[in-house]
């Protein structure tokens, strides 16, 4: 929702609860400082506009995504329940037990020096019953003396990196990488895939990552349709539809969904409305990786429309944008066309059911017919 005018009432009310409602400021918003939802938050102040609640949340889930460090995961959590967070994180094959190698890699990954024989003398430390594996509780036991001595946030950083550390897909298998993939997507690190961390894949694999894709995509994985997935019914659901692959074609595949760059959001159940898109720009001008905007049925009118396509035009690394549906006409068309005569980048462009390809439903101040842009070279520019 935005403040374009109303009642004084209404905005009286709005200036005295704030333009951000202190419901949308869940624990971590604001790690890293200065991140995106930050930004956006700050913006609303700024431009005098009441904070979106989806707009807030799909921000929150890309921050999530870009954060080297996965502070959200421990938020709130004790130190029995961080460890065991790190153990679950290096046991990639989920068989309950460390092996050397899966000690070794996180070693390594933490400090490269690290050689063979340090990480079997580490092994040999936390195997207390010399089975050849470490099991939770040896893990536990051997976190707490290694602890010992260190401040809160010497032992947070020390978990943060452990759980930042990527198992290499090339020397895991099958089923480890999916569990991997799987805590990649788990953004929240509840344990289980909700319909927002499904969207994630669906934006990784389709142009406009809609709703609806996600809602079957969850219907066909949730097997016990409880309304999560599962670790258990995700891999089952991916041994399926990748079963053809090689082994490289996999790990290509694991590693594009797995991955921060080439990210299209999507804002299409937002009501943005024009002032509402100035906060959004702002806040996006912290993202380089993203390469496509949904704002289908946002009600971005002409206003909106000529910021968006200043920005679209200086930030090249955009590729798609979704306009259907939103009251754009002629002063919109102009300020697109001249952003596709400046921007070489943009490939794709969706005006359906815009004043811009319904021209009967054109509005204009001047008597007789509106002044209809040739669209001819829009479409010149984006073939």
């Amino acid at each position: 929702m935005t403040v374009n005018g109303g009642t004084p009432q209404a905005v009286d009310q709005v200036a005295t609860q704030g333009w951000v409602r202190e419901h949308l400021k869940i624990p971590g918003y604001d790690y890293p400082a200065g991140n995106m939802l930050c930004r956006y938050f700050e913006a609303c102040e700024k431009y005098h506009v009441v904070a979106n609640s989806y707009v807030t949340s799909e921000l929150l889930l890309r921050v999530r995504n870009q954060w080297p460090l996965p502070y959200y995961k421990i938020v709130g959590l004790d130190l029995d329940q961080k460890i065991d967070l790190m153990f679950k994180h290096l046991d990639a094959d989920g068989s309950g037990g460390l092996t050397t190698e899966e000690l070794m890699a996180s070693c390594e990954f933490v400090d490269p020096r690290v050689q063979a024989d340090e990480a079997k003398q580490m092994m040999d430390f936390m195997d207390t019953d010399h089975d050849g594996n470490v099991s939770r509780e040896e893990f536990g036991t051997a976190m707490k003396f290694m602890f010992e001595g260190l401040s809160a946030e010497e032992i947070e950083q020390n978990v943060l990196e452990v759980l930042s550390f990527r198992h290499s897909l090339e020397h895991i298998d099958k089923e480890a990488k999916f569990r991997s993939l799987f805590e990649h997507l788990d953004i929240d690190g509840s344990g289980f895939l909700d319909i927002n961390e499904i969207r994630m894949v669906s934006l990784r694999m389709s142009s406009s990552g809609d709703w609806e894709t996600a809602r079957r995509q969850m219907d066909w994985l949730d097997s016990d349709h409880d309304g999560q997935v599962t670790v258990e019914e995700f891999i089952e659901g991916m041994n399926q539809i990748t079963e053809r692959l090689s082994v490289s074609e996999l790990v290509s595949r694991v590693e594009s969904l797995m991955s921060r760059k080439g990210y299209l959001y999507n804002f299409s159940r937002a009501y943005i409305g024009d002032k509402g898109v100035l906060p959004l720009l702002e806040a996006l001008e912290l993202d380089d990786d993203f390469n496509g905007l949904n704002l289908s049925n946002c009600g971005i009118r002409n206003r909106g429309c000529q910021a968006l396509a200043e920005f679209v035009a200086t930030h090249p690394q955009v590729t798609t944008l979704h306009l259907e549906n939103n009251p754009i006409s002629t002063a919109g068309a102009v300020a697109l066309l001249d952003m596709l005569r400046r921007s070489t980048s943009v490939t794709f462009m969706n005006l359906k059911r815009t004043h811009i390809t319904n021209p009967h439903s054109w509005t204009h101040p001047e008597p007789g017919p509106p002044r209809i842009p040739d669209t001819t070279e829009m479409e010149s520019l984006l073939a």
